[in-house]
Formats: structure tokens, sequence, C-alpha cells
């Protein structure tokens, strides 16, 4: 199909674009060539469109290709001011190059005054066409337009040449994409660049090749030199050849009786049979690469189903945005610097020690994601995301199917439900006002049979599930072996009970959630806790405790530090920040935003980058016009300008969080106070032995001083618990316990 596209459109640079959009040149599998013929489709349409194109790039492909197929062009954020944009693309069009708008928000393409303001309009534009055009008068032939961007009542007309593209990148569309849609959408052509799981594997295999096989990647990007250049060679050739032959000769001979041009023809023959030939050893010296990176394909793979994990998590909260590149570079390769891998002691092992050795690298990167990503999520999140790097590997390897993961993450509204004709005593249930648009009303055929103590709500997710084919029958069992069932809900834990029958032999993992979700679904959560502890173990079920030095430590000066926290914490979370700077004696100069906000802060940003100090933002998110300036002075930094101690710092609601692109970038940091009693004593017993190792043991009376100690955390914690009774909790504050130490030795 793209070679077909190509000979329509008379696109020359097809074979440039394919090795351009593939993450791995030389590894073409039949997977990835389909999806890759997918993608060159996708770039063909783009480069060709009669719109606009608005390219969801949300891993980087699309950037990658629109800088390497304009050979002139002008790149602005989305995030900047209009008035860049409209500079760039008047002073563009009149020259015939080309414009990248990089990173456009999803708040912006939702906005339609937004969009009226940024897109160029084509005057009298016809929707048959792409748009009205005239032949210049200088007699060059070329094609002239008249474009207009701005409001509409201020904008300026002026030309724009044939070559003028006006090029769109997003990586922000969390709903699905014909919902992004706007007035303007005439204008606009919406061509989806994301990477497919198999292209993202061979992605994640490509930075391990590099990092592990850094020779032999190199040796991998010269052969696809060298094979471009031999095909650049041929076509020329090819047009010499035909160039000799077709000359017009002037005395009226056949090209038969002209042996010069014979001579040439031949000889220029000859050499592009070398070349053809040179193209084959290529081929082959490509598929012995291939057979050299074969070894890391299941990391490889692990890494794509552990990337996926964490891109889901966005559906849960807006301010759980992780970019490819930081998975790339925090987790993926500081986990193959600390597990050794290389290739010439994958030579020397055996293949049970070598499978035995990729095993343990799989393993150090689930534990390195999971440390990483949960010091960035809510304590109610935790479990989702263990959950998440649980099931994902049986998703892909097609062990669970999606419509019983899709029924255990939303019930019945996932399950397609069957319509029938039911008299009102039947029970007829509906679904939510919310859920009429993702499913039809919810109709049962069977009434429920355990009305004393299964209510309708849960019959009616059984009857939901009992259409999908893995639980064919279930309805019909269920009344048959009703006590059976019962004892499994009047049980204390029913997630240890053994199901009725065959289902006990037949369902697992998921699938027996799916039967708990419909039976007790206040158990779902222990249940889960299970599943997570005898698929990954129990190190996934009890997050390490997140340290804010750690995360100061690997911090960059020009990435931002994000504290994401509830409404209510967030002046809590902003001290915690002013403490740990003073305890690392740094100056912290903290900027407020309040609605309206109109100052950037750009002279204390400036200092502090300067100074090596410190900036605290508070509340971002109260004015959009200051975080999107902010997020531009942000992404123009650069590392060799700026203090290594310099650290920048968000403190956000986790409720309200802008999508700005440098949340995808910012490393995250989740703020709770600590919450129960024993929570709080641990901590109290941490913080003293971190402080003072022999705390315990230093004091001459040891048995009474560690009773004591004991006794006043016990005290402390219940006193820190005491804003749970609001205003009958004790008006005395109790936030240190230094004092009490000091009299108690």
């Amino acid at each position: 199909m793209p070679q077909v596209l190509a000979s329509m459109l008379n696109e020359p640079r097809l074979s440039e674009w394919r090795d351009t959009l593939s993450p791995l040149p030389w590894c073409l599998t039949d997977t990835i060539a389909v999806d890759l013929e997918s993608v060159v489709e996708s770039a063909l349409f783009a480069k060709h469109a009669r719109r606009w194109p608005l390219l969801f790039d949300p891993h980087g492909v699309a950037l990658k290709w629109v800088c390497s197929a304009e050979n002139y062009l002008t790149v602005v954020r989305g995030s900047g001011e209009h008035s860049r944009v409209h500079r760039a693309v008047e002073t563009a069009a009149p020259l015939g190059t080309s414009v990248l708008i990089k990173d456009v928000r999803e708040e912006d393409l939702l906005n339609p005054a937004i969009m009226v303001e940024m897109i160029p309009r084509c005057l009298q534009l016809n929707t048959a066409t792409y748009t009205e055009t005239e032949k210049t008068g200088d007699g060059s032939g070329h094609v002239r337009r008249n474009l207009s961007i701005g409001p509409p009542n201020l904008s300026n007309v002026f030309d724009c040449q044939e070559g003028f593209r006006f090029y769109m990148t997003t990586q922000w569309l969390k709903r699905p994409l014909p919902e992004v849609i706007w007035d303007g959408r005439e204008q606009l052509v919406l061509i989806d660049f994301a990477h497919s799981p198999s292209a993202l594997q061979m992605e994640m295999l490509r930075v391990i090749v590099s990092q592990e096989q850094a020779s032999l990647y190199k040796e991998g990007t010269n052969i696809v030199q060298q094979n471009k250049r031999c095909k650049e060679r041929v076509s020329e050739v090819e047009k010499e050849v035909l160039s000799a032959l077709t000359v017009q000769r002037g005395d009226g001979t056949s090209v038969l009786d002209d042996g010069q041009a014979i001579e040439k023809s031949r000889i220029l023959m000859e050499e592009v049979r070398g070349l053809r030939e040179q193209e084959l050893d290529l081929s082959s010296n490509k598929r012995d690469l291939y057979c050299s990176h074969e070894h890391y394909i299941p990391v490889a793979c692990a890494a794509q189903v552990f990337f996926s994990a964490i891109s889901d998590l966005i559906h849960v909260e807006a301010v759980y945005a992780f970019s490819l590149t930081w998975f790339v570079e925090s987790i993926l390769l500081s986990t193959l610097r600390g597990c050794s891998i290389g290739h010439a002691a994958i030579q020397a092992d055996t293949d049970q020690n070598l499978s035995n050795r990729l095993d343990h690298v799989r393993i150090k990167l689930a534990h390195t994601l999971f440390s990483r990503v949960s010091s960035a999520l809510l304590t109610k999140d935790r479990l989702l995301f263990a959950l998440l790097l649980a099931v994902r590997p049986h998703l892909a390897q097609g062990h669970i199917g999606d419509a019983e993961w899709h029924f255990l993450l939303t019930g019945a509204t996932s399950v397609s439900w069957k319509q029938v004709s039911a008299p009102p005593d039947l029970g007829v249930t509906k679904t939510s006002q919310e859920h009429e648009s993702k499913a039809p009303i919810a109709v049962t055929e069977h009434a429920n049979p355990a009305k004393t103590w299964l209510p309708d709500e849960q019959w009616n997710e059984m009857c939901s599930l009992a259409t999908l084919p893995t639980f064919a029958g279930l309805i019909e069992e269920f009344e048959a072996q009703i006590k059976m069932w019962k004892r499994i809900y009047d049980a204390s834990e029913p997630h240890e009970q053994p199901l009725p029958r065959h289902w006990d032999a037949d369902l697992r993992g998921v699938n027996r959630l799916c039967i708990l979700r419909c039976l007790r679904p206040d158990q779902i959560a222990n249940a889960v806790r299970r599943f997570v502890r005898n698929e990954l173990g129990n190190n996934f079920l009890n997050a390490p405790p997140a340290s804010i030095d750690s995360i100061i430590s690997e911090s960059k000066p020009a990435v931002p530090i994000m504290v994401t926290t509830t409404r209510e914490n967030t002046a809590a979370a902003a001290n915690m920040v002013i403490a740990t700077g003073k305890h690392m004696d740094r100056f912290i100069a903290q900027i407020l935003v309040v609605p309206g906000c109109r100052s950037s802060g750009d002279a204390t940003l400036a200092q502090a980058r300067s100074r090596g100090t410190w900036v605290l933002v508070r509340n971002p998110q109260l004015c959009p016009e200051f975080s999107l300036r902010l997020e531009e002075v942000c992404l123009g930094w650069a590392s060799v300008d700026t203090n290594t101690k310099f650290r920048l710092w968000f403190v956000v609601d986790i409720e309200n969080v802008l999508s700005t692109n440098v949340l995808r970038l910012a490393t995250k940091f989740a703020y709770e106070p600590l919450c129960g009693v024993r929570a709080v004593v641990l901590d109290l017993y941490m913080s003293a032995l971190a402080s003072t190792p022999d705390f315990l043991t230093r004091c001459t009376r040891g048995n009474e001083f560690r009773r004591l100690f004991f006794a006043l955390c016990i005290c402390h914690a219940i006193l820190r618990e005491r804003i749970m009774y609001g205003s009958s909790a004790p008006g005395v504050p109790c936030n240190s316990k230094a004092t009490c130490e000091s009299r108690l030795h």
C-alpha cells in the first residue's frame, strides 16, 4: 500500500522515511514490517494531505520524521505565545518552507478560540479542494495561495508558496481520537503516529543494544547508511543510462550505431549489478546482526510491557504521566548498568545460565520500576499499579482476555448486555446515565434466585459476566449450586474459598477476581493482594518508603521536581520542602501563584539558577497562563547554563493538575502525611535510629528508657490522629518530639 501511495503521490523519499521511522532498521520481523508500513502510510498522508496535519505523537516518532522530511523547518513550542506562531507562519509561508508546532496541549485542541488563532486559514477555501490557487505572473509556474492567521478581525493576509507545510504534534490525547475535534475540523486531519506494541518493543531493543552492544549498534547504523547510498547511486546510474540512450542525435543515426553510448551504458549497468550485489551482502549482514540481538528480545519485551503498565496510570490521575524518555533514562538504562549482560558474557554462558541471567534482569527491572513509580503515587493507587504489573505480561501473552480484564476494572459497563424484552417483575435494571454511552441498557434474562442474601446489583453483574465465553453456563450452575455459592458469600475470607465444581479448576487469576467482584466486591482488595503476591511476591505489596533525599540526589538541575498531594495537604507539602532545604543549607525563594497572576518570576528563576539556590512554586494550576509561561521557560533551559545545586520545586493539587508537557518530564514525588498509629510509631523509631544508631542502647537505664520511649511514641501517634475528630480534638499542637526525647535521656 505505501508503494502504491508513493507512486500516486510521486514521493521519492519513501525508502529514506522507512529507515527513519523504523526503531531498528536492520531488525525487521514480519510483525514489525506490517506495523512499519502503517506508519509509513501515516507519513505519506501527513506530507500530502490537503488539510493541515495534527500528529498524535506520544513517543516522538512524528517529531523525528518531520525534522528529517523537511529541509527547512521552523519549530515553535505549542505552549508558547501565539504571536510566535504567527510570526513563524508569516515568515515561512512566502518562502515555501515549513512550520512545526510542537507539543500542543489537549486543552488547547479542545478550545475553539485558541485553535482559530493558531491555525492558518486559507482564503476562499472550498470544502471540495484544498485551496483556491492561481498561477504566478512571472512565468515560473509556481502555485500561490493567500493565507491569514490570528484573530479573524485582526489577521493579516500574506502569500503562501507551494512548498509551505504546517504541522502540529501533541502527546496529550487521553480520550479517543475521534472525540478530539473542534469547530474548525475542516482544516485539520488527525494522524496517529503512536508506536504499536511490537514497534515499542523494537524501540526498547534499540536502547538495550545501543547500551550493551555499542560496536554492533554502530555497525548496524553504518550498514543502513551504506544501503541508503547504494540505492541513491543505483537511481543516479539508471538515470544516466536512460539519458545516454535517449539523447537527441542531429545526424539522424540510430542509438544502435552509437558505440560510445552503448559502451557507456554497458559500464553503467555493470556498476548497477555490483551495487545490487553489495545490497545483497548488506542484507545478509543485517540478518547476522539481528541474530546477535535475539538474546535481548525477552528483556525488550518485558520493558515494553512495563512501560504500557505505567502508561495506563494516566487514566487514574492526570498527574501520573510518564514519558518514554523518562522510562528509558531513569528505569531501563539504570537497570542495565546495574546488571551485566554484555555480549561477551552472553557468548560464554550456557543456555541455562543465560536464561537465568535474563530472568534476573527482568526481575530487577520490575523492582526498579515499582520502587521509582511508587514514590510518585498516592497510597490508594499503589495496589492498582502492582496489579497492572502483574496482569500486563499475561495480557501481552494472551493468557488473559481483554473482556475479562475490562470487566474486572469497570464491571458491567464494559460488557455488551443482551437486550431482551422482559416483564417488569423480572427485575429490569438500567445502567446509570454516565454509562449509557458505553453499553446498552442492562436487562437480565434471569430473576435473582438469591434475593435474601445477594443484592440485585451484584446479580446483574453476574448476569453480565455470564455473557463472556469463559463464563458460559455460570447462571445455570449458580442456580443449581446456590448453597455452595452462599458458603463463599458468607465466608470471612471469600477469596480463600474454593469455587463450586469445575469452576475451581477452570478459573485462575483475573477470572477468579471477576467472580469475587460479583459476589463480594468489598473483598476485592484482599483478593488482589493475594494475586499480586502469587505473581510478583511480597515486595510488590509494600512499597519502599519514599525518601526525599534520594529524590534530590537523583534529580537534575534542568528537570523540575513535582510534589503532588491532596488539596488539604498542600501547605504541609510546601513546609516539607522548606524544611528539607533548611536541613541541606539551601536558600529557598517562593513563588505563590494566585488567579490572574501575570508575572512569570523570570528574575527569581534566573537568579536562583546562577546562585544554585532552590525555587518553590506553589499552586501553579490556579493560573494557566502562568503555568504555560513557566513551562516555556523550563523547557528552554540548558543544563550547561545551570548551577548544579539549583532545583525547581512544584507543589500541586492532584485533583486539579494542568496537563503541561513539563509534567511528563518532571521528577515526581507524592507527599502524604503518615496515617495510622502503627505507621507513625515506625516512623518515629526509624528517624531516631537514623540520626543516632545507638539511640536505644546508650542510656544507662536501658529497659526503663525503651519503655518510656515506646509510650511517648504511642502518645504522639494518638495525638497525631486527633485531626480525624474535628473540633473535639485536643487543641494543643504536637508536631515535634525532640524536647520529649531530651527529657527522657
